[in-house]
């Protein structure tokens, strides 16, 4: 073995690299005698002292150092690192025959086996909510959606106007269905409860990809599964949204559309198209442009769709099969955002920043709800804060409020009271200091409930606040004792030689004493 002779190829340092063009970090290369199952080994130095495991697998960057036989050639596999799922390790990237060939124009019979990712976050509509997100209740059905509120987990329904009533709902696939490949458990539904006053100009459900560079001349395909209970026409496309600030390029808006012509089965949609190059465009300042995948909805009509399994990928085909991922895979998908991952409704942290980030609002003593409520904080996207609080404390610390402001009560449940539009008071925390709620092991601390808010800045001290004292006065008077009050002798009569004692009555200072500890203000805020 160290007689023969090695060599670097193709270039120092052995690179691999996966379809999308990533580097293959953390990636196994098994190295075969050319177009066989039998091992042949590579070495890390060029005498071929120290051999390579087989398989070699990749560093951080997707590398290693490989010496290659030069008597005959090698049939390699290269497999993938499955991050998601450590219990499978190994996903083929590619095959290829006759490594290493060197010379100018030549080259190994490689054959590609990796299709692209999903780039659709939450395809399945498995993820509905900030908190409890598998679990089926009503909280699962949104019908006070405003122009632009959250359905499931980064997904959006968005419209230019409120006067059509609408309804957005996870459903359940029965067990066991065979209409709709790739394994679903839910499917989402959206449909009018009435067209109202018209003057639609856009309704859609959408994802948004940042920025608006996402694949700009590159070739994609999306896909997805819809239906309809009614004869309803859907279209489905790309919008390029180069933001606000400055001077942003118009939109560019129906990249790739295909028009949908649902019935009541389930049926598959799909499109091939090139996003547009974005030369000569000018992006915003803000940093809120975006590429948006669109599934739009026919306007001032009455509706009822279903959609699921929803697709987007990098490459002019889609694979055969819908690129299923477990439940728990598709939560680890869309935990993109620190807001999503880490915090859950009605989770709070501080910042001195005057505004709220987004899926937050500032705890401010105020009232929220939906968007039809009239609070001050109006937004259908607080539909599980609503529920939350709504369970958690009691009308006397959190008042509900009916849509015109005036005081209301709580009616059969959260969800009914928040579709009623009603409003209801965030916990009272300006100015407070937030204190651990229930009942201490410490039996000198007393027990409050969750959302109790009491307590002053300033007293104004008492004579019931003092402990036991004694205060020494003297009189005015004759003789030639102490002249000290007495019990008998309050101090406002002359005293008799030799008298003394305690007694006298003294004013108290009525001014008010802080009682307030060192303290630093800052902004709380409150996950919806």
């Amino acid at each position: 073995m160290t007689t023969a002779n090695w060599i670097l190829a193709p270039s120092g340092r052995w690179t691999a690299r996966d379809k999308v063009g990533n580097a293959a970090v953390g990636a196994f290369v098994f190295t075969y005698v050319n177009k066989t199952r039998t091992p042949k080994s590579t070495a890390q130095d060029p005498a071929g002292l120290t051999l390579n495991t087989n398989p070699i697998q990749l560093d951080s960057a997707g590398e290693a150092q490989v010496y290659w036989q030069t008597d005959e050639y090698y049939t390699i596999e290269i497999y993938s690192v499955n991050k998601l799922n450590p219990s499978v390790p190994f996903e083929l990237i590619y095959t290829e025959d006759n490594y290493p060939v060197t010379a100018a124009g030549s080259g190994g019979d490689i054959t590609i086996v990796q299709s692209f990712p999903n780039l659709i976050r939450n395809p399945q509509f498995t993820l509905w909510g900030n908190d409890d997100l598998l679990k089926s209740d009503t909280a699962t059905t949104m019908n006070r959606i405003g122009v632009s509120t959250e359905c499931a987990q980064d997904w959006f329904i968005v419209r230019n106007n409120t006067n059509a009533l609408l309804s957005c709902s996870r459903q359940q696939f029965a067990p066991g269905q065979t209409d709709v490949p790739g394994n679903p458990i839910y499917f989402l539904n959206f449909q009018t409860i009435s067209t109202g006053a018209g003057g639609e100009q856009s309704k859609a459900l959408v994802q948004d990809f940042y920025s608006v560079t996402t694949l700009q001349n590159q070739p994609v395909s999306f896909g997805f599964w819809a239906r309809s209970i009614s004869s309803t026409t859907i279209t489905a496309s790309f919008s390029q949204y180069f933001g606000s600030g400055g001077s942003p390029s118009a939109s560019v808006t129906g990249i790739g559309q295909i028009s949908c012509a649902l019935t009541s089965d389930w049926q598959f949609f799909s499109r091939s198209t090139t996003i547009n190059t974005i030369n000569g465009k000018n992006i915003g300042t803000n940093g809120d442009d975006r590429l948006r995948f669109n599934i739009e909805f026919q306007l001032n009509i009455n509706f009822n769709v279903d959609i699921v399994n929803v697709e987007f990928h990098n490459s002019s085909s889609l694979p055969t099969n819908f690129p299923y991922l477990t439940v728990n895979d598709q939560q680890k998908l869309t935990d993109h955002l620190v807001t999503n991952s880490t915090f859950k409704t009605g989770d709070l942290k501080t910042t001195i920043r005057p505004y709220a980030d987004d899926g937050w609002l500032i705890f401010d003593d105020s009232t929220f709800g939906s968007n039809f409520s009239g609070a001050t904080h109006a937004d259908s996207n607080t539909i599980y804060l609503f529920q939350l609080i709504w369970n958690q404390i009691p009308s006397s610390l959190c008042t509900i409020y009916n849509s015109n402001g005036t005081i209301g009560t709580r009616g059969a449940d959260a969800i009914t009271d928040f579709n009623a539009d009603k409003r209801l008071d965030l916990p009272r925390s300006v100015g407070r200091v937030l204190v651990s709620a229930g009942i201490s092991s410490d039996v000198n601390i007393t027990p409050y409930p969750l959302g109790t808010y009491l307590g002053v800045q300033k007293t104004t001290l008492i004579a019931a606040n003092l402990p036991p004292h004694t205060h020494e006065t003297y009189a005015i008077g004759l003789g030639t004792s102490d002249n000290k009050a007495s019990a008998t002798n309050p101090g406002n009569t002359p005293l008799i030689n030799g008298e003394t004692g305690t007694g006298a009555t003294l004013g108290l200072n009525s001014t008010p004493v802080s009682i307030m500890q060192p303290t630093l203000y800052v902004n709380v805020m409150i996950k919806i």
